[in-house]
């Protein structure tokens, strides 16, 4: 049953709905779980822009990272200085590939947001690298 809706206009329909959501993060999330189909067309919305999002997760810089598949070295020790992880093994989905809009301003204040909830675990504040944001040149996938 599930097979027969996403053949012929039916995805197209689905598709166009979706898009329409691309506001209402807790629907997009709704609708990746309801099947494999619903996933594949709901992932690539939410991470069109997901510096948008009000929800700030400090895992979003590490898994985006991920799936980067060649990263230089000195860009791999950059990010560590940083305290990104970069160890995920292979992620469900080519993140780099949805990014359509990169808001530097959103990622600074998520990355202050996400030290000042840390305070509390780790008084001791960590030395910030010298390298600045401008200097990180991350891989172009197309």
């Amino acid at each position: 049953m599930a097979s027969k809706i996403f053949m012929g206009n039916m995805l197209e329909l689905m598709e166009k709905i979706l898009n329409n959501l691309d506001k209402e993060i807790r629907s997009l999330y709704s609708c990746a779980l309801v099947s494999r189909h619903w996933c594949e067309m709901s992932i690539p919305i939410i991470w069109r822009n997901p510096f948008s999002l009000y929800i700030v997760k400090p895992t979003f810089i590490s898994i985006y990272i991920s799936s980067f598949e060649d990263l230089e070295d000195d860009v791999k020790s950059i990010l560590k200085e940083y305290g990104i992880n970069i160890n995920f093994q292979n992620p469900l989905f080519p993140y780099v590939r949805f990014l359509e809009i990169l808001s530097l301003d959103s990622l600074n204040s998520s990355e202050t947001l996400s030290e000042t909830r840390n305070l509390n675990r780790n008084p001791k504040p960590r030395p910030k690298p010298e390298t600045s944001t401008e200097t990180l040149k991350l891989p172009k996938h197309q």
